[in-house]
C-alpha cells in the first residue's frame, strides 16, 4: 500500500498511515468497525480527481467520510478513507435569500445560524444538524423532524457540482445534456435506456411511485427516472442518497424556507402509546411544523432533563408523549394556533397538565433534549454492550397498530426496555437495541430479529426499512427483498454505469453478501467512568480545537477503547510514539465537547485523569507545595514572563525563538517551544478597599500574570476598577489575591490534589471577603468563572454550605446586569467578538453579543468562532494547537477587518485574547476596555 500511495500526486501531509489515525477512524456513529489502510485529507477538487485516477490505476477502493455521524455503516472502509473535514467550508447565501450554495464540508447548523437573522433555513433538519455536513446530508438524503419528504435534499436541491468516477467535473448549474453526452456518452445513453425500460413496465412504475409516498432511503433514488426527463436532472437526483457510491458531491445549491420567528411549542403526555398515536393525524391536520413521538422508555431516559423544564411531568408505565411545534410569522397567527390546539386538547386524555410555551429558552431546551435522545437512550445501556439504532417508516394511518406490534416484536426477542421515538408527521420511528457481541448468540438473535422486522415493516405494513439514515451496510442485504428483483437489477445497472471499476464505497447499498449487516460489528470495552457511556455519535466533534490537528473527543475515547481491547499488555511502538501527543498533549481539556454532548460527557476530564496517571512523585509533591504557597509560584511565573519579554526586546523576537529551539533540541523536557511576540506583561499589583463596597473583585491568576495589554495603558485590574468607578460602583480588591487561585492551572495538568487544595482555600477566602456571601464576586477571566461556578463536586463537604451562599459572576454578567443599561454610551464603529469555550459552557455568548450590539454600530461574530485552543499553557507548549484551532476564524476576521482601521477585537479570557492576537495579528483585549472606550 505504501508504494502505491507514493504514486498518488498529493502532498504527503494529506496522507496518513499513522496507526492512531487508522484506529480512530475505524468507527463512527454506526455499530460497525472497519480499519482503513490509509486516511487521506483532500482539500481541492483536483485532489479528488487525482484520487479517482489513482484508484482506477491501482484498483483501490475509497470511502468518503465527513462528520462521521451516519448510522448505517456507509462511511467506513477497510480501504482508503477520504476525510472531508479539512477545508470545504465556504458557503454563500443568495441576495434574495431563496437559496444557499455550500461546499460539502460545511456543518449544516452553521448555515441555519447565519440564516436565522433573515428568517430562513434549509429544508433538512436531522438531529445531528449541528455536527453533520451538507455533503453528508445530500449523500444520505437526510430529512429530520420537520422536513418530511417535501423538504428533504431530493426535493430541495437546485444544483450540484459533482466529480464523476471518470474524473469529469459536472456542474448541473452550468452544464447541460449536450455536455454530458459529449464527455460521458455511455452514462448519458445508459440513463435514458433505464428510463425507457422503467416506463415500459407499469408494475415497476407503480412500485417506485408508491415507495416514495413515505420516507424511504433504501437503495438508489429510482424516483428520479419518473420525476425527470433530462439525463442531467436524473443524474443529479440519483446522486442524492447515493452514499458516496456514484461520485463526489463537491458543492450544492439548496432552496431555502421560511423560519418564522414566533414558535409555539408543546409537550403532551398520554396514558399510552396507542392513545398518543391515535391523535397524531388530528394534530397534523392543524398545520403543525413538527410532531415528535416518544414512548415510555424514551421518556424515562430523559426524565430528569425534562423535569428541569416541565416540573409537572408525571410518568408511569406505558406513558407516551407528543412534542409539537407551530411556527408563525406574527403574534396574531400564533395566537390563532394556540387557540386551535387548545380547542382540541379538551378532548384528549392526558396524564398531566400540558406544557405549551413561547419561551425561547424553554423551547430550545425541549428540542435539545429531543435531538439528544439517541445518546440519552445509549447512556441507559449496560457497559460493554453495543447499541444498534434502526430507522423505519410506516404509513401514517398504520402507526397506532404498527408501534404496538413493534413493541411485541421486542418482547418476542427479549429486547426489553427498548425505546421507540420518531417523527410522528411522517410515521418515521427509531428504536435502539443493545447487544454484547462477544456472545455469538447475540449475533444470531439480531439476525433473526432483522428478518422478523422486515416481515413486520415491509410485508405487513408496506413500510420502508430505512426512512432517513441511508442503506449503508446495515440494510444492503434487504434492498433486493424490499424492492424486488426488477428494481434491484436497475440499481445494479446504475452502479455499473457510474462506477464500472467499483472503487467508490464498494459494499455499500449494493452488496451480494446476505450477512454483511452482521459482520465487523463494534464492541465497547469498558474504560474510565467519565467516558464509558459514550456511544460515539460524534456530536462533540464540531467545536473541538484539536479536530484538524490530532484527535477529537470521540476519537480519544475510541483510542482508549481500542487500546483496552487490543493492547492490554503491550502497546505497539507505533502507538506509543504518538500517543502522548495525540491523546493528551493536544487536548485543550476545556470541556467545550460537553456543550454538544447530549449526555454531558467532558472528554477533558478523561484526559486530565490520563495526565494525572503520568505524574511522578516529585511532580505531585511540587504541585502540592505550590498549591499551599501559591504566591511563590506566581512570583516565579511573573519573573519568567518579564525576563522573556525583556530578552525578546534585547535579542529580537525571532532570535529568542531560535535560542529556545536550540535549548529544546538539547533539553527535550524544556517546557517552551516558542515565545509569543505579542504577550501581555504582568499586571500592576493593586488593591482597593472602599467603604461599603458593592462587589468583591478577584482578578484571576492569568490576568494577574498577563493582564497588561500592549495596546492599553492600563492593566485589566486597573481597567476593572476604573469601569466600576465610572459606573458609580465600588469594587473591593483584596491586597492578598496573589496567595489564591481557582485551581484550573493545576487541574488541567492532572494535579487533581493540588487543584482541589487550591480551590478549597480560595472558596474559604471568598466567603470571608464577600461578607459570608452578601457581596457578589466578579471574576475577570471566563475560564476561572466557569470553574468556580461548577466546582461543588471538588469541595470539602464542610465547605459546600458556604459555597452555595456565594454569587460568582463573570465579567460578561457584571457588565450585562449592572452596567450596560445604566451608562450613557458613544458607540464605536466596529466590534469583533471571539467567544470562549468557557463563556459558551456558561451560556453567556448571547449576553456578550448583546453588550457589543449596544456598544458598536457594527458587530461581527465569525461563522467559525470556536475554542482557540490556547488552554492556559497549551498555546505556549504546543502553539500548533492554537494555530490549527483558530485557522478558519482568523481567516474570517482578517478578511472582515481589512480596510476597517477603527475595528476593535474583544473577548473575555486573557489567554484566549493572546491566542487570537497571535493568530490574526490584530490586538484582542478584554470586553472591559470596550466599555471604557464608549462611556460618555
Amino acid at each position: 500500500m505504501t508504494n502505491d500511495l507514493d504514486k498518488l500526486p498529493l502532498l504527503s501531509r494529506k496522507i496518513s498511515q499513522n496507526l492512531i489515525d487508522l484506529l480512530t477512524n475505524s468507527r463512527d456513529a454506526s455499530f460497525y468497525s472497519y480499519i482503513p489502510e490509509a486516511v487521506i485529507k483532500p482539500e481541492t477538487e483536483q485532489d479528488i480527481i487525482n484520487l479517482f485516477l489513482w484508484c482506477k490505476r491501482f484498483k483501490k477502493p475509497i470511502t468518503f467520510r465527513a462528520a462521521g455521524t451516519s448510522l448505517s455503516g456507509q462511511a467506513l472502509t477497510d480501504g482508503v478513507l477520504i476525510d472531508l473535514l479539512n477545508g470545504w467550508i465556504s458557503f454563500d447565501i443568495s441576495k434574495d435569500f431563496t437559496s444557499v450554495t455550500s461546499d460539502c464540508g460545511v456543518i449544516a447548523g452553521k448555515i441555519n445560524d447565519k440564516l436565522k437573522k433573515y428568517g430562513k433555513k434549509i429544508g433538512p433538519d436531522p438531529a445531528s444538524i449541528n455536527s453533520c455536513t451538507i455533503g453528508g446530508i445530500i449523500a444520505n438524503n437526510s430529512s429530520g423532524m420537520s422536513s418530511g419528504v417535501a423538504r428533504n435534499p431530493y426535493h430541495t436541491i437546485q444544483s450540484l457540482r459533482i466529480i464523476l468516477p471518470s474524473g469529469l467535473v459536472f456542474d448541473t448549474s452550468k452544464h447541460d445534456s449536450l455536455y454530458l453526452k459529449k464527455f460521458e456518452p455511455a452514462l448519458f445513453d445508459g440513463l435514458l435506456e433505464i428510463k425507457k425500460n422503467i416506463l415500459s413496465e407499469n408494475t415497476l412504475i407503480n412500485k417506485i411511485a408508491h415507495k416514495y409516498q413515505i420516507k424511504n432511503t433504501i437503495g438508489y433514488s429510482l424516483n428520479a427516472f419518473l420525476d425527470f426527463d433530462d439525463p442531467c436532472e436524473i443524474l443529479e437526483h440519483l446522486m442524492i442518497g447515493s452514499e458516496g457510491t456514484l461520485g463526489f458531491i463537491s458543492r450544492a445549491t439548496m432552496g431555502l424556507f421560511d423560519d418564522f420567528p414566533i414558535k409555539l411549542t408543546g409537550l403532551l403526555v398520554f396514558p399510552s402509546s396507542i392513545e398518543a398515536l391515535n391523535h397524531v393525524e388530528m394534530i397534523k391536520d392543524t398545520g403543525v411544523e413538527a410532531l415528535e413521538f416518544l414512548d415510555y422508555f424514551s421518556l424515562l431516559s430523559v426524565e430528569s432533563k425534562l423535569k428541569e423544564v416541565y416540573p409537572n411531568l408525571i410518568l408511569s408505565d406505558d406513558n407516551a408523549a407528543l412534542l409539537f411545534e407551530y411556527a408563525s410569522p406574527n403574534t396574531e397567527e400564533s395566537e390563532t394556533k394556540f387557540e386551535l390546539i387548545n380547542s382540541i386538547l379538551k378532548d384528549f386524555s392526558l396524564v398531566c397538565q400540558p406544557l405549551i410555551t413561547r419561551d425561547y429558552l424553554l423551547q430550545s431546551k425541549l428540542w435539545t433534549i429531543r435531538k439528544g435522545l439517541l445518546a440519552s437512550l445509549g447512556k441507559t445501556k449496560e457497559s460493554e454492550t453495543t447499541f444498534i439504532l434502526e430507522d423505519i417508516c410506516f404509513p401514517l394511518k398504520s402507526l397506532p397498530n404498527a408501534v404496538p406490534d413493534l413493541h411485541n416484536l421486542f418482547t418476542r426477542f427479549n429486547y426489553n426496555k427498548t425505546g421507540v421515538y420518531g417523527h410522528g408527521l411522517d410515521g418515521n420511528m427509531h428504536f435502539m437495541l443493545t447487544e454484547n457481541f462477544n456472545n455469538p448468540e447475540s449475533v444470531r438473535r439480531l439476525s433473526a430479529f432483522m428478518d422478523a422486522l422486515f416481515e413486520l415493516v415491509v410485508v405487513k405494513y408496506d413500510g420502508s426499512l430505512k426512512a432517513e439514515h441511508g442503506t449503508g451496510r446495515n440494510m444492503a442485504p434487504f434492498v433486493k427483498k424490499e424492492w424486488g428483483e426488477d428494481a434491484y437489477n436497475i440499481m445494479l445497472q446504475i452502479k455499473n454505469l457510474f462506477d464500472p471499476h467499483n472503487f467508490l464505497n464498494p459494499g455499500v447499498i449494493i452488496n451480494e453478501d446476505e450477512k454483511i449487516h452482521l459482520k465487523n460489528l463494534k464492541d465497547y470495552p469498558k474504560i474510565e467512568t467519565d467516558a464509558d457511556a459514550c456511544i460515539e455519535c460524534g456530536f462533540c466533534e464540531s467545536h473541538c480545537p484539536s479536530k484538524n490537528l490530532t484527535l477529537t473527543p470521540r476519537k480519544r475515547i475510541v483510542l482508549q477503547r481500542l487500546i483496552s481491547k487490543n493492547y492490554k499488555d503491550i502497546i505497539p511502538d507505533e502507538i506509543k510514539y504518538f500517543y502522548d501527543y495525540y491523546e493528551k498533549d493536544t487536548c485543550a481539556v476545556d470541556g467545550i465537547c460537553s456543550v454538544n454532548c447530549p449526555i454531558d460527557i467532558n472528554t477533558g476530564d478523561l484526559v486530565k485523569k490520563l495526565r494525572r496517571n503520568d505524574k511522578k512523585n516529585y511532580e505531585l509533591k511540587a504541585a502540592n507545595f505550590f498549591s499551599n504557597h501559591f504566591s511563590y509560584l506566581e512570583f516565579f511565573l511573573r519573573t519568567g514572563i518579564k525576563s522573556l519579554n525583556f530578552l525578546s526586546k534585547l535579542f529580537g523576537f525571532e532570535n529568542l525563538n531560535k535560542i529556545i529551539k536550540l535549548i529544546k533540541k538539547k533539553i527535550p523536557a524544556f517546557p517552551l517551544q516558542q515565545w509569543r511576540n505579542n504577550l501581555n506583561a504582568p499586571s500592576t499589583r493593586i488593591s482597593s478597599k472602599p467603604d461599603n463596597p458593592d462587589f468583591v473583585y478577584f482578578p484571576s491568576c492569568v490576568s494577574r500574570l498577563m493582564g497588561k495589554y500592549k495596546s492599553e495603558n492600563l492593566s485589566l485590574s486597573e481597567a476593572m476598577i476604573l469601569l466600576a468607578e465610572k459606573s458609580n460602583l465600588k469594587l473591593f480588591l483584596p491586597n492578598s489575591v496573589s496567595d489564591y487561585c481557582c485551581g484550573t492551572i493545576f487541574e488541567s495538568k492532572g494535579f487533581s490534589e493540588a487543584a482541589n487544595n487550591t480551590l478549597n482555600k480560595l472558596i474559604k477566602q471568598l466567603y470571608l471577603w464577600s461578607d459570608s456571601g452578601r457581596l457578589p464576586i466578579i471574576i475577570d477571566s471566563s475560564s476561572c468563572s466557569q470553574n468556580l461556578k461548577f466546582c461543588e463536586n471538588h469541595l470539602d463537604h464542610g465547605l459546600i454550605d458556604q459555597y452555595k451562599k456565594l454569587k460568582i459572576i463573570d465579567t460578561i454578567e457584571f457588565i450585562y446586569e449592572y452596567i450596560i443599561d445604566k451608562i450613557p454610551i458613544n458607540k464605536v464603529n466596529y466590534a469583533v467578538a471571539h467567544h470562549t469555550c468557557s463563556s459558551a459552557r456558561m451560556g453567556l455568548n448571547h449576553k456578550f453579543e448583546s453588550i457589543l450590539q449596544k456598544c458598536a454600530f457594527n458587530v461581527y461574530v465569525p461563522d467559525n468562532t470556536n475554542c482557540c485552543g490556547f488552554a492556559g499553557d497549551r498555546g505556549f507548549l504546543f502553539p500548533e494547537l492554537t494555530a490549527s484551532a483558530t485557522k478558519d476564524e482568523a481567516r474570517e476576521v482578517i478578511e472582515f477587518a481589512s480596510g476597517k482601521k477603527d475595528s476593535g477585537f474583544y473577548s473575555s479570557n486573557t489567554t484566549c485574547e493572546i491566542g487570537m492576537t497571535n493568530s490574526t495579528g490584530l490586538f484582542y483585549e478584554s470586553l472591559v476596555f470596550l466599555l471604557l472606550k464608549v462611556i460618555k
